[in-house]
C-alpha cells in the first residue's frame, strides 16, 4: 500500500519480536515491504479491518514471548490442568461436552 505521494526516510527502532511479526507479513506476502506494513498500520487500515488479531499479535509478541520464555527457564511456575480447573467456575467434562 503506497498513499503517500511524497515520502521520507525515517529510521525507528522496535523490540525484535515486533520486527519478526514485521517481517512474517512480508516473508507471508501479505505485505510487498516492511515499509508498507509499517505504512499500512500507521494509517489506520490493518488497525480499523483488524484490531483484536493486531492488538493479539502485539501482545504475543512481546508478553507471550517474555512469558513463554519465563516457563522454559523454569517450568515449575506453571500449573497442571486440574489446577486450572480447580480455579475456574466450570468442570473439565463440560469443557468435552461443549465441544
Amino acid at each position: 500500500m503506497s498513499t503517500a505521494t511524497a515520502t521520507e526516510k525515517v529510521t525507528i527502532t522496535l523490540p525484535k519480536a515486533v520486527v519478526d511479526i514485521v517481517r512474517a507479513k512480508v516473508s507471508s506476502g501479505e505485505y510487498a515491504s516492511e515499509s508498507d506494513f509499517v505504512e499500512d498500520v500507521i494509517l489506520g487500515s490493518a488497525l480499523l479491518s483488524e484490531p483484536d488479531s493486531i492488538g493479539l499479535e502485539h501482545w504475543i509478541a512481546t508478553e507471550g514471548v517474555r512469558r513463554y520464555d519465563a516457563m522454559k527457564a523454569d517450568p515449575s511456575r506453571g500449573l497442571t490442568s486440574e489446577q486450572v480447573f480447580a480455579n475456574l467456575d466450570i468442570e473439565p467434562e463440560d469443557v468435552h461436552k461443549a465441544g
